[in-house]
């Protein structure tokens, strides 16, 4: 195994890592908020999950991600090391602030960032908005083998166990208090709605998508007055600009990658 390889896959399962201390905390936050489920139980059904997803239902956010920036070889491998470096450092930014951020976002953000500087904007697949192993040459195809999805799948199950709890207290307690029914609603919701746009190979947010789901379901029931709008109006700032600061960051790793090189 060489070093690029090495350094590539290691720079993943990180950021499976830090993934699972936001999105994958996101699916069990509703669970665990309104006591349908103790923590453990949820964790634990979290990580039969995030092993059963990739494997029933395939991959194709992967596939449109990993089509957004075309690069091979050498060239390749740095830019996504650096996209994902800076990924994993937004992540780990916001997560020590309990901000719900988008993991996913910031993966894209950084494969632009990097990108741009790599061959210019015009490698950059503006309109889907590869892989660590397609740009080793490894795998010849944006497909993953059982045994990443595997690996994959307990690093975001880790992440979540270790340190994910401070984003489901933003989730599941800071925006509004939650009940049993808002839990089963706010659920339902979002899990539709990530199911749909994973068939479709649509990269959204899983923390945006729960997260307007605690803020609709407190519509729903008329409780604006008691959402914590001052939480709400953070979390929507770490959303906007989540995509310029892990671009800047990833480009300016790129760069000194580059310089040292």
């Amino acid at each position: 195994m060489d070093v690029g390889f090495a350094l590539g896959l290691a720079l993943a399962l990180g950021f499976a890592l830090t993934n699972g201390l936001h999105d994958a905390s996101n699916s069990i936050a509703l669970l665990v908020a309104t006591r349908a489920a103790r923590p453990l139980q949820a964790v634990a059904l979290a990580a039969a999950f995030n092993l059963l997803g990739p494997l029933l239902l395939g991959a194709a956010v992967a596939d449109t991600v990993g089509g957004i920036v075309v690069v091979d070889g050498s060239t390749g491998v740095a830019v996504i090391a650096a996209a994902l470096l800076a990924a994993v450092a937004w992540n780990l930014a916001t997560w020590a602030r309990g901000l719900p951020a988008s993991s996913g976002h910031a993966l894209v953000g950084g494969l632009i960032g990097a990108g741009a500087v790599a061959g210019g904007a015009g490698i950059i697949q503006w309109r889907t908005l590869g892989s660590v192993l397609v740009a080793d040459g490894r795998a010849t195809e944006l497909s993953s083998p059982a045994w990443a999805a595997v690996a994959c799948a307990g690093a975001l199950t880790l992440g979540t166990a270790l340190g994910g709890w401070r984003i489901v207290r933003t989730i599941g307690r800071g925006i509004v208090r939650l009940h049993p029914l808002d839990g089963v609603a706010g659920q339902g919701a979002s899990g539709g709605l990530i199911v749909a746009a994973s068939a479709l190979g649509a990269p959204v947010s899983t923390t945006q998508v729960v997260a307007s789901a605690v803020v609709g379901v407190a519509g729903g029931r008329r409780r604006w007055r008691h959402v914590r709008w001052a939480v709400v109006r953070e979390i929507a700032l770490g959303w906007t600009v989540t995509l310029p600061v892990t671009a800047v960051l990833a480009a300016g790793t790129l760069l000194l990658w580059q310089a040292l090189g």
